[in-house]
């Protein structure tokens, strides 16, 4: 990520980064050449270590660190186009009314497949859709679609806001150090204030690492457990019919798993069903 920020043809002001790993990056012999590019480069680096990990936490420590108007959270594992940087700006001057926003990836899953239609059929996550909320509280992604949008939804890995808004509302830390569905519960909460947008010409890859096999169980767990805490947050308290949609996207998230024959996965949603009502009802 920090090698594609050196060559934006318009160059953020500084990159903030929260390192939440064991042992320090900063003196790490990658890092300190990445870090030498940025600053000749004339982009500005602030390099925070933290003991505590959470991506929710660390963002917001970012968020107290940034001098810019308009933040940008990138994951790591992003290569921006060139021009990323630059379109973003431009849409933030035109729609000065916005007050977040997203970019595309460049190699959204747009096809049509069983998952992809169980996804649909069951309200579940899903991307090439409509940037907003499903009845039952599930984000869709606007990824894929070619024409500028206002949505509801921001994605995590290209996600930005304006400096004062996301100072306002800032990540919840309860959601763990994964911190699942961080951006779509900080976008349900900004959006029903203020207008976010889906910008198709800043364009990303997003080189995501396939999920370790022996932590998949883990991993589906948490991703239930923040959806039923989110929705019980963001969602039920305004419309308990919701419950309905609720369950209906429970119920395809295991139908999913099992048209997949994916053992884990029915294993972890199962762990973090049980997890998520045992803490509810406690």
């Amino acid at each position: 990520m920090m090698s594609s920020l050196c060559t934006q043809t318009e160059k953020p002001l500084e990159l903030v980064i929260v390192d939440g790993s064991d042992q320090p990056i900063e003196h790490d012999l990658f890092f300190v050449g990445a870090r030498s590019a940025c600053e000749h480069a004339g982009i500005a680096i602030q390099y925070q270590h933290v003991l505590r990990r959470g991506a929710a936490y660390q963002r917001n420590v970012g968020i107290t660190l940034c001098r810019g108007d308009v933040i940008h959270f990138l994951d790591d594992d992003v290569v921006l186009e060139p021009d990323y940087c630059r379109c973003m700006h431009e849409a933030f001057v035109a729609f000065p009314d916005y007050v977040g926003g997203m970019g595309t990836v460049s190699k959204p899953k747009t096809g049509w497949c069983v998952s992809r239609l169980i996804r649909c059929i069951f309200l579940l996550q899903r991307e090439n859709a409509d940037g907003k909320f499903t009845f039952s509280g599930m984000p869709t992604h606007a990824y894929g679609r070619c024409r500028f949008l206002p949505v509801t939804v921001l994605g995590g890995c290209c996600m930005c806001l304006r400096a004062d808004v996301a100072r306002k509302f800032l990540f919840d830390e309860f959601l763990g150090a994964y911190s699942y569905m961080e951006d779509a519960d900080i976008s349900k909460r900004i959006s029903g204030n203020y207008k976010l947008f889906y910008n198709p010409l800043a364009v990303l890859d997003h080189r995501q690492s396939p999920h370790n096999r022996d932590a998949l169980r883990k991993n589906r767990a948490l991703y239930l457990r923040n959806y039923t805490y989110l929705f019980f947050k963001n969602f039920y308290p305004h419309n308990k019919l919701k419950i309905i949609g609720y369950w209906w996207s429970v119920i395809g998230l295991f139908v999913e798993a099992v048209v997949g024959r994916n053992k884990l996965a029915i294993l972890g949603y199962w762990d973090g069903l049980s997890d998520a009502w045992y803490r509810k009802d406690a």
